[in-house]
Order: C-alpha cells, then sequence, then structure tokens
C-alpha cells in the first residue's frame, strides 16, 4: 500500500463554541496559514462589518451548523435556526475565503434593538471578488 497524499494545505480548526462572540473565535485563529472556524447552531455576535471594522485575513472557512429561516414568512423581523453571524461581516483585502451554512443577520429586530444595520456580507478590496 502507498500512503495516501492529500494536497489540502495543512491548517488550524477553531470549534467556535469555545467562544462567546464571533470575533473572539477569529482572535483564536493563528496569524499565519489556513483557519477553520466551525459555528455550531446559535447566534454569533460580530463587531467586523464595517469600515475599519473588517476582517483582513486571508485563508479564513466559516463553517455554520445550517443554514437560518426567516421567523414568518408573512411579516420576517429575524432569521431563527441554524448559524447566525450578527449583524454581518466584511471582508477588507482578504483571498481564499469560504463561507458555508449560515446566515447573516440585521433585519429589523436586530436593528431596532441595537440601531445598527450593515450590507450583511460585504468584500472591499478583493481581487476576484464577485458582489
Amino acid at each position: 500500500m502507498f500512503p495516501t497524499v492529500s494536497s489540502a494545505p495543512p491548517g488550524y480548526t477553531v470549534q467556535a463554541g469555545s467562544y462567546s462572540t464571533f470575533d473572539a473565535a477569529l482572535a483564536a485563529c493563528p496569524q499565519t496559514g489556513t483557519c477553520t472556524i466551525q459555528f455550531p447552531t446559535g447566534s454569533w455576535k460580530s463587531t467586523l462589518y464595517a469600515g475599519n471594522n473588517c476582517i483582513a485575513r486571508s485563508d479564513l472557512t466559516l463553517t455554520g451548523a445550517g443554514i437560518p429561516h426567516v421567523d414568518s414568512d408573512s411579516a420576517p423581523t429575524k432569521l431563527v435556526g441554524g448559524t447566525i453571524i450578527q449583524p454581518g461581516l466584511s471582508f477588507c483585502g482578504a483571498s481564499n475565503i469560504t463561507i458555508s451554512d449560515m446566515g447573516f443577520d440585521d433585519g429589523p429586530a436586530y436593528f431596532s434593538a441595537t440601531g445598527v444595520a450593515t450590507d450583511g456580507l460585504s468584500f472591499e478590496g478583493a481581487t476576484g471578488a464577485v458582489g
């Protein structure tokens, strides 16, 4: 038998359930190399949603535990279920970002409680980014 060779780069995995906010989970990633953050079901607050408060770190994978849904089809006010980032995320100059199985919520319920509105998910200064 020959050994299995993986072409995937070595990386670091953070279990976000050990942290109270998105920002704290991101801070647990090493400064360089690939990092995957795995989020369980629940809501995760972030301050990294606009302007100078953005994520510049590259080689990042964010994996949630499921895509949330709106609380009401006729008059939605917030996301429920799955993994929710509040209010959203902004990336500035970062590359090699993968995001799956989560949602971003700054809907009416969040806005009325905080007064914060964002673009949900934004990428600025990224080469090859599709908006």
